[in-house]
Protein backbone atom coordinates (compact mmCIF):
# COMPACT_ATOMS: atom_id res chain seq x y z
CA UNK A 1 0.00 0.00 0.00
CA UNK A 2 1.10 3.47 -0.89
CA UNK A 3 2.95 5.12 2.02
CA UNK A 4 1.26 8.68 0.72
CA UNK A 5 -2.07 7.13 1.76
CA UNK A 6 -0.99 6.89 5.10
CA UNK A 7 -0.16 10.61 5.85
CA UNK A 8 -2.92 12.73 7.47
CA UNK A 9 -3.62 15.02 4.94
CA UNK A 10 -5.84 17.87 3.92
CA UNK A 11 -8.83 16.48 1.34
CA UNK A 12 -9.60 18.50 -1.46
CA UNK A 13 -13.40 19.64 -1.88
CA UNK A 14 -14.90 16.26 -3.46
CA UNK A 15 -11.78 14.62 -3.72
CA UNK A 16 -12.79 11.17 -4.14
CA UNK A 17 -14.57 12.84 -7.61
CA UNK A 18 -11.70 14.21 -8.58
CA UNK A 19 -9.51 12.94 -11.35
CA UNK A 20 -5.82 13.65 -12.28
CA UNK A 21 -5.15 15.64 -15.34
CA UNK A 22 -1.98 15.49 -17.03
CA UNK A 23 -0.19 17.20 -19.81
CA UNK A 24 2.98 16.33 -22.33
CA UNK A 25 5.66 18.92 -21.99
CA UNK A 26 6.84 18.06 -24.85
CA UNK A 27 10.11 20.56 -24.96
CA UNK A 28 11.36 21.21 -27.99
CA UNK A 29 10.58 17.67 -29.87
CA UNK A 30 13.80 16.45 -27.66
CA UNK A 31 13.19 16.19 -23.64
CA UNK A 32 14.47 18.92 -20.48
CA UNK A 33 17.39 16.84 -19.49
CA UNK A 34 20.38 19.93 -21.27
CA UNK A 35 22.14 16.42 -23.03
CA UNK A 36 19.24 15.30 -23.89
CA UNK A 37 20.02 15.11 -27.91
CA UNK A 38 23.37 13.56 -27.54
CA UNK A 39 21.88 10.27 -26.09
CA UNK A 40 18.40 9.77 -28.76
CA UNK A 41 18.75 7.49 -31.71
CA UNK A 42 17.86 10.89 -33.91
CA UNK A 43 19.40 14.16 -32.69
CA UNK A 44 17.69 15.77 -35.30
CA UNK A 45 13.92 14.73 -34.07
CA UNK A 46 13.31 18.09 -33.06
CA UNK A 47 12.77 18.82 -37.23
CA UNK A 48 10.82 15.62 -37.16
CA UNK A 49 7.26 16.00 -37.35
CA UNK A 50 7.25 12.05 -37.09
CA UNK A 51 8.84 12.15 -33.96
CA UNK A 52 6.25 14.42 -32.82
CA UNK A 53 3.45 12.58 -33.90
CA UNK A 54 4.82 9.43 -31.79
CA UNK A 55 5.27 11.47 -28.35
CA UNK A 56 1.34 12.82 -28.92
CA UNK A 57 0.45 8.76 -29.99
CA UNK A 58 2.12 7.54 -26.59
CA UNK A 59 0.48 10.33 -24.62
CA UNK A 60 -2.69 9.61 -26.16
CA UNK A 61 -2.14 5.84 -25.63
CA UNK A 62 -2.20 6.75 -21.80
CA UNK A 63 -4.89 8.59 -21.35
CA UNK A 64 -2.75 12.17 -21.17
CA UNK A 65 -5.44 15.23 -21.63
CA UNK A 66 -3.05 17.22 -24.10
CA UNK A 67 0.58 17.16 -25.47
CA UNK A 68 1.95 20.74 -24.62
CA UNK A 69 4.55 22.30 -27.29
CA UNK A 70 6.49 25.66 -25.84
CA UNK A 71 8.04 27.85 -28.22
CA UNK A 72 10.14 30.81 -28.59
CA UNK A 73 10.50 33.28 -31.37
CA UNK A 74 14.41 33.66 -31.80
CA UNK A 75 17.36 31.99 -30.80
CA UNK A 76 18.34 31.98 -27.50
CA UNK A 77 21.02 34.47 -26.49
CA UNK A 78 23.43 32.63 -25.72
CA UNK A 79 25.21 30.63 -29.61
CA UNK A 80 23.29 27.16 -28.62
CA UNK A 81 24.75 23.97 -27.43
CA UNK A 82 21.79 22.16 -28.02
CA UNK A 83 18.65 22.31 -30.16
CA UNK A 84 16.14 24.68 -29.68
CA UNK A 85 12.95 25.79 -30.56
CA UNK A 86 12.30 25.27 -34.44
CA UNK A 87 9.21 24.25 -35.53
CA UNK A 88 6.18 26.46 -35.74
CA UNK A 89 3.87 24.83 -33.13
CA UNK A 90 0.23 25.79 -34.31
CA UNK A 91 1.67 23.73 -37.74
CA UNK A 92 3.31 20.79 -36.14
CA UNK A 93 -0.01 20.29 -33.48
CA UNK A 94 -1.83 20.16 -36.98
CA UNK A 95 -0.03 17.51 -38.33
CA UNK A 96 -0.38 15.40 -34.98
CA UNK A 97 -4.23 16.16 -35.16
CA UNK A 98 -4.31 14.00 -38.38
CA UNK A 99 -2.58 10.92 -36.65
CA UNK A 100 -4.31 11.16 -33.22
CA UNK A 101 -8.01 11.38 -31.83
CA UNK A 102 -8.32 12.29 -28.65
CA UNK A 103 -5.07 14.06 -27.03
CA UNK A 104 -5.48 17.39 -26.60
CA UNK A 105 -2.98 19.94 -28.92
CA UNK A 106 -1.87 23.13 -26.74
CA UNK A 107 -0.11 25.46 -28.70
CA UNK A 108 2.13 28.73 -27.60
CA UNK A 109 1.92 31.48 -29.17
CA UNK A 110 2.58 34.93 -28.10
CA UNK A 111 0.50 38.24 -28.10
CA UNK A 112 3.16 40.93 -28.74
CA UNK A 113 3.89 39.13 -32.21
CA UNK A 114 0.63 37.97 -33.32
CA UNK A 115 -2.83 39.88 -34.05
CA UNK A 116 -6.23 38.86 -32.51
CA UNK A 117 -8.00 37.93 -35.82
CA UNK A 118 -5.07 36.12 -37.38
CA UNK A 119 -4.65 33.85 -34.73
CA UNK A 120 -8.31 33.63 -33.44
CA UNK A 121 -8.57 32.09 -36.98
CA UNK A 122 -6.17 29.36 -36.64
CA UNK A 123 -6.68 28.30 -33.25
CA UNK A 124 -10.43 27.29 -34.53
CA UNK A 125 -9.49 26.09 -37.65
CA UNK A 126 -7.33 23.53 -35.42
CA UNK A 127 -10.01 22.88 -33.40
CA UNK A 128 -12.02 22.13 -36.67
CA UNK A 129 -9.18 20.32 -37.65
CA UNK A 130 -8.74 18.10 -34.90
CA UNK A 131 -12.47 17.61 -33.65
CA UNK A 132 -12.18 19.87 -30.43
CA UNK A 133 -9.13 19.26 -28.98
CA UNK A 134 -7.25 22.75 -29.22
CA UNK A 135 -5.64 24.94 -27.18
CA UNK A 136 -3.36 28.23 -26.54
CA UNK A 137 -1.02 28.67 -24.13
CA UNK A 138 -0.97 32.44 -23.75
CA UNK A 139 2.39 34.08 -23.52
CA UNK A 140 3.29 37.69 -23.93
CA UNK A 141 7.28 36.79 -24.55
CA UNK A 142 10.44 37.94 -22.53
CA UNK A 143 13.80 37.37 -24.78
CA UNK A 144 14.92 41.10 -26.46
CA UNK A 145 16.10 38.95 -29.44
CA UNK A 146 12.52 38.24 -30.00
CA UNK A 147 10.73 41.64 -30.48
CA UNK A 148 14.31 42.58 -32.70
CA UNK A 149 12.86 39.79 -35.16
CA UNK A 150 9.86 41.70 -35.49
CA UNK A 151 11.69 45.26 -35.81
CA UNK A 152 10.70 46.43 -32.19
CA UNK A 153 12.49 47.06 -29.00
CA UNK A 154 10.78 44.65 -26.35
CA UNK A 155 7.94 46.44 -24.66
CA UNK A 156 7.64 46.37 -20.76
CA UNK A 157 6.20 43.69 -18.71
CA UNK A 158 3.20 45.56 -17.89
CA UNK A 159 3.13 47.13 -20.85
CA UNK A 160 3.19 43.63 -22.77
CA UNK A 161 0.24 42.37 -20.90
CA UNK A 162 -2.04 45.20 -21.17
CA UNK A 163 -1.92 44.59 -25.25
CA UNK A 164 -2.53 40.32 -24.04
CA UNK A 165 -5.38 41.44 -22.06
CA UNK A 166 -6.95 43.48 -25.02
CA UNK A 167 -5.76 40.60 -27.57
CA UNK A 168 -7.43 38.15 -25.35
CA UNK A 169 -10.70 40.01 -25.40
CA UNK A 170 -10.79 40.65 -28.85
CA UNK A 171 -10.25 36.98 -29.84
CA UNK A 172 -12.90 35.47 -27.13
CA UNK A 173 -15.34 37.95 -28.93
CA UNK A 174 -14.63 36.53 -32.28
CA UNK A 175 -15.09 33.28 -31.30
CA UNK A 176 -18.80 34.37 -29.99
CA UNK A 177 -19.32 36.15 -33.33
CA UNK A 178 -21.39 33.45 -34.59
CA UNK A 179 -24.57 32.51 -32.40
CA UNK A 180 -25.84 29.34 -32.23
CA UNK A 181 -27.44 28.13 -35.12
CA UNK A 182 -25.98 30.61 -37.11
CA UNK A 183 -24.41 28.05 -39.45
CA UNK A 184 -28.12 26.43 -40.98
CA UNK A 185 -26.58 24.15 -44.15
CA UNK A 186 -29.83 24.35 -45.08
CA UNK A 187 -29.97 22.52 -48.57
CA UNK A 188 -32.99 22.16 -49.21
CA UNK A 189 -34.55 25.91 -48.16
CA UNK A 190 -31.21 27.35 -49.86
CA UNK A 191 -29.52 28.62 -47.18
CA UNK A 192 -26.33 28.43 -46.19
CA UNK A 193 -26.11 30.82 -43.21
CA UNK A 194 -28.86 32.72 -41.11
CA UNK A 195 -26.75 36.24 -40.77
CA UNK A 196 -28.90 37.48 -38.41
CA UNK A 197 -26.78 35.25 -35.84
CA UNK A 198 -23.54 36.41 -36.74
CA UNK A 199 -22.45 39.77 -35.19
CA UNK A 200 -19.61 42.42 -36.47
CA UNK A 201 -17.18 43.44 -33.38
CA UNK A 202 -16.17 46.64 -34.57
CA UNK A 203 -13.77 46.74 -31.95
CA UNK A 204 -11.85 49.85 -31.55
CA UNK A 205 -9.00 49.98 -28.65
CA UNK A 206 -5.60 50.80 -27.37
CA UNK A 207 -3.61 48.14 -29.63
CA UNK A 208 -6.56 46.84 -32.23
CA UNK A 209 -8.94 47.78 -34.35
CA UNK A 210 -10.99 44.66 -35.20
CA UNK A 211 -14.11 44.66 -37.49
CA UNK A 212 -14.62 40.82 -37.90
CA UNK A 213 -17.07 38.53 -37.44
CA UNK A 214 -14.95 35.80 -37.63
CA UNK A 215 -14.11 34.27 -40.58
CA UNK A 216 -14.36 30.14 -39.40
CA UNK A 217 -17.83 29.09 -37.84
CA UNK A 218 -17.99 28.24 -34.62
CA UNK A 219 -15.54 25.15 -33.77
CA UNK A 220 -16.76 22.14 -31.63
CA UNK A 221 -15.56 23.68 -28.25
CA UNK A 222 -16.19 26.87 -29.16
CA UNK A 223 -13.62 28.31 -27.98
CA UNK A 224 -10.21 26.68 -27.67
CA UNK A 225 -8.79 25.74 -23.95
CA UNK A 226 -6.99 28.74 -22.46
CA UNK A 227 -3.55 28.31 -20.85
CA UNK A 228 -1.27 30.61 -19.38
CA UNK A 229 1.69 30.40 -17.03
CA UNK A 230 2.57 33.75 -15.46
CA UNK A 231 3.47 34.44 -12.03
CA UNK A 232 4.18 37.68 -11.43
CA UNK A 233 1.05 39.53 -9.90
CA UNK A 234 0.11 40.84 -12.83
CA UNK A 235 0.57 37.62 -15.02
CA UNK A 236 -1.60 35.95 -11.85
CA UNK A 237 -4.44 38.23 -12.46
CA UNK A 238 -4.72 37.98 -15.94
CA UNK A 239 -4.77 34.15 -15.95
CA UNK A 240 -7.25 34.46 -12.87
CA UNK A 241 -9.48 35.94 -15.28
CA UNK A 242 -9.24 34.17 -18.28
CA UNK A 243 -7.10 30.77 -17.72
CA UNK A 244 -9.17 27.40 -17.95
CA UNK A 245 -5.59 25.75 -16.88
CA UNK A 246 -2.75 27.44 -15.21
CA UNK A 247 0.86 25.69 -15.27
CA UNK A 248 3.48 26.59 -12.58
CA UNK A 249 7.02 25.82 -11.63
CA UNK A 250 7.34 24.55 -8.13
CA UNK A 251 9.74 22.38 -6.80
CA UNK A 252 8.47 21.49 -3.31
CA UNK A 253 4.92 20.90 -1.64
CA UNK A 254 4.78 23.59 0.40
CA UNK A 255 5.29 26.27 -2.23
CA UNK A 256 3.16 24.29 -4.79
CA UNK A 257 0.19 24.28 -1.86
CA UNK A 258 0.79 27.70 -1.52
CA UNK A 259 0.78 28.58 -5.35
CA UNK A 260 -2.43 26.04 -5.41
CA UNK A 261 -4.35 28.42 -2.25
CA UNK A 262 -2.54 31.53 -4.40
CA UNK A 263 -4.04 30.98 -7.54
CA UNK A 264 -7.38 29.51 -6.65
CA UNK A 265 -8.20 32.73 -4.57
CA UNK A 266 -7.53 34.86 -7.23
CA UNK A 267 -10.16 33.08 -9.72
CA UNK A 268 -12.05 33.26 -7.10
CA UNK A 269 -11.70 37.14 -6.41
CA UNK A 270 -12.15 37.58 -10.51
CA UNK A 271 -15.49 36.06 -9.73
CA UNK A 272 -15.17 32.65 -11.85
CA UNK A 273 -15.35 29.49 -10.29
CA UNK A 274 -11.97 28.44 -8.97
CA UNK A 275 -12.82 24.38 -9.79
CA UNK A 276 -13.18 25.11 -13.33
CA UNK A 277 -9.72 26.15 -13.64
CA UNK A 278 -6.65 23.85 -13.04
CA UNK A 279 -3.78 23.94 -11.69
CA UNK A 280 -0.91 22.29 -13.10
CA UNK A 281 2.31 22.46 -11.62
CA UNK A 282 5.40 20.67 -13.92
CA UNK A 283 7.25 17.30 -12.73
CA UNK A 284 10.21 15.76 -14.31
CA UNK A 285 10.36 12.43 -13.25
CA UNK A 286 13.01 9.48 -14.30
CA UNK A 287 11.08 5.90 -13.65
CA UNK A 288 13.73 2.94 -13.00
CA UNK A 289 13.14 -0.59 -11.35
CA UNK A 290 14.76 0.95 -8.39
CA UNK A 291 15.75 4.35 -6.98
CA UNK A 292 19.79 3.55 -8.12
CA UNK A 293 18.71 2.89 -11.41
CA UNK A 294 16.55 5.90 -11.96
CA UNK A 295 19.73 7.88 -10.82
CA UNK A 296 22.42 6.29 -13.11
CA UNK A 297 20.08 6.99 -15.55
CA UNK A 298 20.23 10.96 -14.90
CA UNK A 299 24.18 10.16 -14.28
CA UNK A 300 24.47 8.84 -18.12
CA UNK A 301 23.26 11.81 -19.15
CA UNK A 302 24.62 14.53 -16.88
CA UNK A 303 28.20 12.84 -18.13
CA UNK A 304 27.39 14.25 -21.45
CA UNK A 305 26.36 17.78 -20.47
CA UNK A 306 28.62 20.86 -21.24
CA UNK A 307 28.63 22.89 -17.96
CA UNK A 308 30.21 25.68 -18.68
CA UNK A 309 27.22 26.15 -21.33
CA UNK A 310 24.96 25.16 -18.58
CA UNK A 311 26.59 27.74 -16.19
CA UNK A 312 26.13 30.74 -18.80
CA UNK A 313 22.75 30.23 -18.92
CA UNK A 314 22.24 29.60 -15.25
CA UNK A 315 23.25 32.99 -14.66
CA UNK A 316 21.35 34.32 -17.79
CA UNK A 317 18.27 32.99 -15.68
CA UNK A 318 19.32 34.77 -12.33
CA UNK A 319 20.89 38.17 -13.67
CA UNK A 320 24.21 36.95 -12.57
CA UNK A 321 27.21 36.67 -14.82
CA UNK A 322 28.47 33.23 -14.74
CA UNK A 323 30.49 30.40 -16.63
CA UNK A 324 32.66 27.51 -16.83
CA UNK A 325 35.27 29.28 -14.29
CA UNK A 326 32.69 29.27 -11.56
CA UNK A 327 31.54 25.89 -11.34
CA UNK A 328 33.41 25.10 -7.97
CA UNK A 329 32.72 27.92 -6.35
CA UNK A 330 29.65 28.89 -4.18
CA UNK A 331 26.23 29.15 -6.15
CA UNK A 332 25.53 33.12 -6.27
CA UNK A 333 23.32 35.27 -3.99
CA UNK A 334 20.74 37.69 -5.03
CA UNK A 335 23.18 40.17 -4.06
CA UNK A 336 25.58 39.49 -6.82
CA UNK A 337 22.24 39.97 -9.66
CA UNK A 338 23.56 43.25 -11.67
CA UNK A 339 21.32 42.73 -14.79
CA UNK A 340 17.57 41.96 -15.52
CA UNK A 341 16.87 38.21 -15.99
CA UNK A 342 16.42 37.13 -19.91
CA UNK A 343 13.59 34.82 -18.53
CA UNK A 344 9.96 34.95 -17.01
CA UNK A 345 9.54 36.28 -13.38
CA UNK A 346 8.26 33.05 -12.50
CA UNK A 347 11.63 31.03 -13.75
CA UNK A 348 13.19 33.40 -11.80
CA UNK A 349 12.09 33.21 -8.89
CA UNK A 350 11.91 29.37 -8.70
CA UNK A 351 15.68 29.11 -10.04
CA UNK A 352 16.59 31.27 -6.84
CA UNK A 353 14.59 29.05 -4.28
CA UNK A 354 16.43 26.15 -5.62
CA UNK A 355 19.32 28.01 -4.94
CA UNK A 356 18.58 28.97 -1.29
CA UNK A 357 17.33 25.56 0.02
CA UNK A 358 20.89 24.82 -0.95
CA UNK A 359 22.84 27.07 1.17
CA UNK A 360 26.90 26.29 0.89
CA UNK A 361 26.33 24.72 -2.57
CA UNK A 362 28.49 24.94 -5.27
CA UNK A 363 27.24 25.94 -8.58
CA UNK A 364 28.49 22.57 -10.17
CA UNK A 365 26.39 20.53 -7.78
CA UNK A 366 23.63 23.34 -8.12
CA UNK A 367 23.11 22.21 -11.88
CA UNK A 368 23.78 18.65 -11.22
CA UNK A 369 21.07 18.68 -8.32
CA UNK A 370 18.51 20.65 -9.99
CA UNK A 371 17.85 19.04 -13.21
CA UNK A 372 15.52 22.31 -14.36
CA UNK A 373 13.02 24.39 -12.49
CA UNK A 374 10.19 21.41 -11.80
CA UNK A 375 9.70 19.35 -9.72
CA UNK A 376 12.29 16.13 -9.97
CA UNK A 377 11.37 12.71 -8.52
CA UNK A 378 13.75 9.99 -9.08
CA UNK A 379 13.26 6.52 -8.08
CA UNK A 380 10.35 3.53 -8.71
CA UNK A 381 7.11 3.62 -10.71
CA UNK A 382 5.76 3.50 -6.52
CA UNK A 383 7.72 6.48 -5.59
CA UNK A 384 6.71 8.53 -8.68
CA UNK A 385 3.13 7.42 -8.31
CA UNK A 386 3.28 7.99 -4.33
CA UNK A 387 4.57 11.46 -5.18
CA UNK A 388 2.02 12.32 -7.50
CA UNK A 389 -1.02 11.27 -5.10
CA UNK A 390 0.18 13.07 -2.50
CA UNK A 391 0.77 16.81 -4.06
CA UNK A 392 -3.12 15.63 -6.29
CA UNK A 393 -4.49 14.78 -2.29
CA UNK A 394 -2.93 17.25 0.34
CA UNK A 395 -3.88 20.61 -2.38
CA UNK A 396 -1.02 21.29 -4.37
CA UNK A 397 -2.46 20.78 -7.59
CA UNK A 398 -5.35 19.20 -9.86
CA UNK A 399 -2.63 17.91 -11.96
CA UNK A 400 0.71 17.71 -13.65
CA UNK A 401 2.82 18.94 -16.99
CA UNK A 402 5.27 16.17 -17.16
CA UNK A 403 8.46 16.35 -18.48
CA UNK A 404 11.33 13.67 -19.30
CA UNK A 405 14.71 13.73 -19.20
CA UNK A 406 14.50 12.73 -22.80
CA UNK A 407 11.46 11.49 -25.75
CA UNK A 408 9.98 8.94 -26.53
CA UNK A 409 11.80 6.31 -24.06
CA UNK A 410 12.27 8.77 -20.80
CA UNK A 411 8.49 9.41 -21.24
CA UNK A 412 7.27 6.01 -21.79
CA UNK A 413 8.76 4.71 -18.96
CA UNK A 414 6.54 7.11 -17.06
CA UNK A 415 3.66 6.44 -19.15
CA UNK A 416 4.15 2.10 -19.09
CA UNK A 417 4.90 2.30 -15.72
CA UNK A 418 3.76 5.13 -13.25
CA UNK A 419 0.34 5.60 -15.42
CA UNK A 420 -0.64 2.03 -14.66
CA UNK A 421 -0.74 2.43 -10.36
CA UNK A 422 -2.75 5.90 -10.56
CA UNK A 423 -5.36 3.88 -12.64
CA UNK A 424 -5.12 1.45 -10.14
CA UNK A 425 -5.59 3.71 -7.72
CA UNK A 426 -8.53 5.62 -8.67
CA UNK A 427 -7.26 9.08 -9.65
CA UNK A 428 -6.50 8.28 -13.27
CA UNK A 429 -9.13 7.46 -16.33
CA UNK A 430 -8.70 4.49 -17.92
CA UNK A 431 -10.35 5.78 -21.11
CA UNK A 432 -11.37 8.93 -22.57
CA UNK A 433 -14.78 9.98 -21.71
CA UNK A 434 -15.03 12.69 -23.77
CA UNK A 435 -14.89 13.96 -27.74
CA UNK A 436 -13.54 17.43 -26.87
CA UNK A 437 -10.33 18.41 -25.06
CA UNK A 438 -12.20 20.64 -23.08
CA UNK A 439 -14.39 17.62 -21.87
CA UNK A 440 -11.67 15.60 -20.83
CA UNK A 441 -10.39 18.14 -18.88
CA UNK A 442 -14.03 18.46 -16.78
CA UNK A 443 -14.33 21.60 -17.85
CA UNK A 444 -18.04 21.27 -19.93
CA UNK A 445 -18.18 20.25 -23.36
Amino acid sequence: MSWARHLLIPEAKNDMQRELHFTANYNLGLGLHPARWRLIDNPAQFLDVNAHIEVAQIAEKAGFDAVFLSDFQSLPMEPPVEPWHALDPLLALSAIAARTESVGLIATVSTTFSEPYELARKLSSLDHISGGRAAWNIVTSYLPEAGWNFGMDLPTHDERYDRAEEFVSVAKALWASWGDGALLLDQAGGTFVDWKKVSHLNHVGMHFKVRGPLQVPTSPQGKPILVQAGSSEVGLSFGARHADLIYSLQTNLEAAQAGYRRTKDAVRKAGRDPDRTLFMPGIYPVVGSTEEEALRKVERLDALRDLAADARWFGIRLGVPLGGEDLDKPAPTRAQADFTPAVSTGISESTWQMIERRPGATLREILLSSQGRNRFIAGTPEKVADEIELWFRSGAADGFNVSATHFPDGFSSFTESVIPILQRRGIFRSEYRHSTLRGNLGLGE
